[in-house]
């Protein structure tokens, strides 16, 4: 958690303390992840997005004993966090699931299922590249609108290919004046 205290000299009451979230970080334990709600009325909720699938969240399923699952139908990369109302109050935990959704195809997508960091930026900035010059597929130019239409509270930069989207002028362009985009009223 990012932690700013704010202390004013002279001052004899306790700083000001400001974090971007409320909570600490789910922490993953093999399969299922622990986190004990701070009291019985704490309304906060774990749950999953899946990054090759980014439209929606999926609610983690309660096991027992402040012990979560994620739901059978997250596959691939997923990023794990708390949710209260309209607030995401938990940094993302990236976790790999067995599986990949079928949903989207192209070369970004691809390139978002490599595990080394790297690799993985490199080939995003690549299929940034190709998109840019209108040579990608519309599946690539879909997942990138999905992801950004559907943040919800998460940051853009907890996806590495909204993320490195600005390192690309021709792609912002391209992306900006689709007609997929243009025709969605967004």
């Amino acid at each position: 958690m990012n932690l700013v205290e704010i202390d004013f000299i002279g001052d004899s009451r306790p700083p000001i303390r400001i974090s971007r979230y409320r909570y600490e970080q789910l922490v993953r334990d093999g399969a299922t992840v622990r986190w004990l709600p701070p009291s019985a009325h704490a309304t906060a909720a774990p749950v999953a997005r899946m990054v090759l699938d980014p439209r929606r969240e999926h609610v983690l399923e309660y096991v027992a004993d402040s012990v979560w699952r994620l739901p059978e139908r997250c596959k691939g990369p997923c990023l794990l966090y708390l949710r209260n109302g309209v607030d995401v109050v938990s940094r993302p935990v990236p976790v790999v699931q067995p599986g990949t959704p079928e949903v989207y195809a192209g070369a970004l997508v691809s390139a978002l299922t490599l595990v080394d960091y790297e690799e993985r930026q490199r080939a995003i900035l690549d299929a940034l590249e190709v998109l840019g010059r209108d040579a990608a597929g519309a599946d690539d130019l879909k997942w990138l609108r999905d992801a950004a239409a559907n943040l919800n509270g998460l940051p853009a930069s907890a996806f590495d290919g909204l993320k490195l989207l600005p390192s690309s002028a021709e792609t912002s362009s391209t992306c900006c004046s689709a007609p997929a985009i243009r025709g969605s009223g967004a």
